[in-house]
C-alpha cells in the first residue's frame, strides 16, 4: 500500500547457547522422567515414562544444534582469518605508505638542491655576465 507506516518488529535469534542448551535440557527432563518411571519407590506415585518418539524428537533437535554449531564455528574461524587478513593488510599499507612518504622527502631534497644548484648556475652566469661587460 502507497503512504501505509508499516514496521516490522525484527524477532531476536536465540543466542548459540539458548540453541545448543534448550534441546540438552529437553533431554535431562526426558532422562529424568524415565528414570523416575523406572524408579522402584512405591511410596512415590507412578509417573508414566515418556514416549519413544519424545526421545527421537530430542535427538533430533539435538542433531540439528550441534549441526548449527558446527557451521557457527566454521564461520567463525573464517571470520578469524578474515580479521587477520585485514590486520596483515593494514600493516601492508602502513608499510608502504611510510616508504612512499620516505621517498616524497627524498625526492623533495633532491628538488631543494636541483633548485639550488640551478640558482648557483644562474649566479655565476650573472656574474660572469656582469664582469664580462663591466655591468
Amino acid at each position: 500500500m502507497v503512504g501505509t507506516n508499516t514496521t516490522a518488529t525484527a524477532i531476536p535469534k536465540p543466542s548459540m547457547s539458548d540453541r545448543l542448551l534448550k534441546p540438552i535440557e529437553e533431554f535431562q527432563r526426558l532422562s529424568q522422567a524415565l528414570f523416575l518411571s523406572l524408579s522402584g519407590d512405591q511410596t512415590a506415585r507412578r509417573v508414566p515414562p515418556p514416549s519413544v518418539s519424545s526421545f527421537i524428537e530430542c535427538d533430533a533437535e539435538i542433531s540439528r544444534a550441534l549441526d548449527i554449531a558446527r557451521t557457527h564455528q566454521i564461520k567463525q574461524r573464517k571470520i578469524e582469518g578474515l580479521k587477520q587478513e585485514i590486520l596483515d593488510l593494514n600493516a601492508q599499507w602502513r608499510h608502504i605508505c611510510s616508504e612512499l612518504e620516505a621517498g616524497k622527502q627524498e625526492l623533495e631534497n633532491m628538488i631543494k638542491e636541483g633548485d639550488e644548484r640551478i640558482e648557483s648556475i644562474e649566479k655565476a652566469k650573472y656574474g660572469r655576465f656582469t664582469s664580462m661587460y663591466g655591468i
